[in-house]
């Protein structure tokens, strides 16, 4: 009889038993780096959208803070426009006013200048309207020569009312001068004034108003 066969000390791998240490090297390596790769994907993933964020909020808020300096200056805009146009609308009621007051009196001043006219005065030369000369019969006072005159004033005249006066001949050559100052007048009570010249008296000498105003 035959001795049994000795049991084999080694036996054949197969490829699916067998991983080389060079290729468990590779294959850790790998999946190390993809780890890596991914984690570098994912944080910038992250800091982009960080930062994205970030430029937006910066944005919203130069935004923000933009249109509240627009609402201030439409603010101010329109708060200067309407004070413009309340001082524009004041000047041309006060305008209004003046004109109204300006074209009463004128009415007033032609209805005071048409009574004074019919109740035989003239207006000085010059007092523009103001004072109104009626001549008047009178002796004179004294042994000068005279001329008498009634005053009378539209407007109250406080200082009294300065009056010159010339004496000429027909041929207007000046032959005499005087002057005279009232008491105080107002429209309803004119003044009687005597024009007093010395020299002696002729036929054609008349007594001229140069001058009657309102001191």
């Amino acid at each position: 009889m035959s001795d049994p066969p000795e049991p084999p000390t080694s036996r054949p791998l197969s490829r699916a038993t067998v991983e080389r240490p060079a290729e468990r090297r590779l294959a850790r390596g790998s999946v190390t780096l993809l780890l890596v790769v991914a984690l570098f994907v994912a944080v910038g993933s992250g800091g982009f959208l960080v930062f994205e964020q970030t430029q937006v909020a910066i944005a919203q808020s130069e935004h923000a803070v933009a249109f509240k300096k627009k609402e201030a200056l439409d603010k101010a805009v329109a708060d200067k426009k309407a004070k413009d146009d309340a001082a524009a609308a004041e000047a041309a009621a006060a305008a209004q006013a003046v004109a109204a007051a300006a074209a009463e009196t004128a009415r007033l001043k032609a209805e005071a200048d048409a009574a004074a006219v019919a109740a035989g005065f003239f207006p000085s030369p010059t007092a523009d309207g103001e004072v109104f000369i009626k001549p008047m019969d009178g002796g004179c006072t004294t042994m000068l020569l005279c001329s008498w005159i009634s005053v009378a004033v539209v407007s109250p005249c406080v200082t009294g009312v300065y009056i010159a006066a010339n004496l000429e001949t027909s041929d207007g050559v000046v032959v005499g001068r005087t002057n005279s100052i009232t008491g105080a007048l107002d429209p309803q009570h004119p003044a009687v004034v005597e024009l007093k010249y010395a020299g002696d008296a002729t036929p054609d000498l008349t007594s001229r108003v140069t001058d009657a105003h309102c001191l």
